[in-house]
């Protein structure tokens, strides 16, 4: 009898473990409020240059600032990324320069 119990014990942790449980949420943990215009940029981008690299955002004149890296600067409104300096505009050549006065010194003086 008690080897048919230490089986079954066996057997559904076995389960359990195949089945990876449940996720836990924390739900102190902070969502990022500039995640969806990071990815924004980062859909602009050729080549290999996403990964690995430090995003850094922040709020910019009604719209989202983004530095890659401490190179790359875009501004983002109303979901349209825009190259605030040249090295953004090398990185994404399907888009347009931002307005005057967005630049990679307005981007860097609004990140924390």
């Amino acid at each position: 009898m008690k080897r048919i119990l230490i089986v079954s014990v066996i057997l559904a942790v076995m389960l359990l473990g195949a089945c990876g449980g449940t996720e836990k949420v924390n739900p102190t943990e902070k969502v990022n409020p500039y995640a969806s215009d990071i990815q924004a940029v980062k859909n602009t981008i050729t080549g290999n240059l996403k990964e690995g690299i430090e995003y850094q955002a922040g709020s910019l004149q009604g719209g989202t600032a983004v530095l890659i890296g401490d190179m790359a600067a875009y501004w983002v409104k109303d979901g349209v990324v825009y190259a605030a300096n040249g090295i953004a505009k090398m990185w994404s050549s399907n888009i347009n320069y931002s307005p005057t006065g967005i630049d990679i010194d307005s981007v860097e003086e609004c990140l924390p």
